[in-house]
């Protein structure tokens, strides 16, 4: 079974730590909170608060990085919810202590601003296991992890960034990207000697 905490209020603490269940069934929480829109609902929550915040005077005139900085501190309450959950295979290919890969509040906001207009919608962020699980490329930046896989003439990108201890794994970028994107982040990883982690071309 799983804790009855998972049916209540998306992003608040007392979700079940999902480290703690076998993989098959902390999958299902997640896809299953993907797939009944307890998901979107808080993600649409946090940009219905980003947008009523941001008409606020003293907020509206602010550069992005200014106004990103003033929404955080003003909307972010250290909630996060689980978008996907990692194989062991991917657990070791990644070197990180945790299977589940979380977004937070704090990275949601930042996104509602830098990617005004065109942010993947809450609905297609079930499409993060798929990008994770089917990786054509995958890139370590120090804590940064890029991982790509096509689809049709472009790719899905996400970004997950590993927390120092390894015991934490959070989704900070998911867009669609170009074989250009690609072909340039291969070219910078070898003149930087990032490791690639997996490359099928």
């Amino acid at each position: 079974g799983i804790d009855p905490g998972f049916q209540y209020a998306p992003g608040r603490r007392f979700h079940p730590n999902l480290d703690k269940y076998p993989e098959p069934i902390a999958r299902g929480v997640v896809a299953q909170n993907l797939r009944t829109g307890v998901f979107e609902r808080w993600h649409q929550s946090i940009e219905s608060r980003v947008a009523a915040a941001r008409s606020q005077p003293e907020l509206v005139d602010l550069p992005k990085p200014a106004l990103i900085r003033a929404l955080r501190q003003r909307l972010a309450q250290q909630e996060q919810f689980a978008v996907a959950v990692l194989s062991p295979a991917n657990r070791e290919l990644l070197a990180v202590k945790t299977q589940t890969v979380h977004v937070s509040d704090y990275d949601l906001i930042k996104q509602a601003v830098s990617r005004e207009g065109q942010e993947m919608a809450a609905s297609n962020y079930f499409q993060v296991q798929r990008v994770i699980d089917e990786a054509s490329v995958v890139i370590r930046e120090s804590g940064a992890i890029t991982v790509w896989v096509r689809r049709g003439d472009d790719y899905l990108q996400v970004v997950l960034q590993q927390t120092e201890s390894g015991h934490g794994l959070y989704l900070k970028s998911f867009r669609r990207s170009s074989p250009k994107d690609l072909a340039r982040e291969r070219k910078r990883a070898s003149s930087k000697g990032y490791p690639v982690l997996k490359d099928e071309g």
